[in-house]
């Protein structure tokens, strides 16, 4: 029972579902709780404080995933497998043309980076780039909204 009407069950945000998989994950790990995490990373609690109301931002992701040996995707979506080893042992292997900055034969895939900008990342990076776009890809759903009729009034 809230004797304070502001903060009742229904205004008090649960925290963020990266955060749950992160504690998870920790858990796991032998640690427990958000300086025991924030430790473990080399940030400050506050940083995770804010993660567990707003999400992990993308460098923490990387990061987790680093440290943790965990999934970023998983982290991100809660989709696949939590461990990044296993899911490097079950994935198809990559493109090799691709990895090597070499072109798929198909038409460039990215409209903001440049095959040169690319060529130069390291491997790391484009993996969790790569990462990053299956995930996304395979979590959306792309619908292509109908157009409502126009009125009859409308002119053509």
């Amino acid at each position: 029972m809230f004797i304070n009407k502001t903060f009742t069950c229904a205004t008090i945000q649960p925290m963020h579902k990266t955060m749950v998989r992160l504690y998870e994950v920790a858990k796991l790990r032998g640690l427990d709780g958000p300086t025991a995490v924030a430790n473990h990373l080399n940030i400050s609690p506050q940083v995770v404080n804010n993660w567990e109301r707003r999400g992990i931002s993308m460098a923490g992701l990387l990061q987790a995933e680093e440290v943790f040996e965990c999934s970023a995707t998983w982290l991100r979506t809660g989709v696949g497998e939590s461990s990044s080893r296993h899911l490097a042992a079950e994935s198809p292997k990559p493109n090799v043309a691709l990895a090597a900055g070499g072109g798929s034969g198909g038409p460039w895939p990215f409209r903001l980076i440049r095959q040169d900008e690319w060529d130069s990342a390291p491997a790391h990076v484009r993996e969790n780039v790569e990462a990053y776009a299956l995930g996304a890809i395979r979590n959306s759903v792309v619908t292509t909204p109908e157009r409502p009729p126009k009125p009859a009034h409308a002119k053509n």
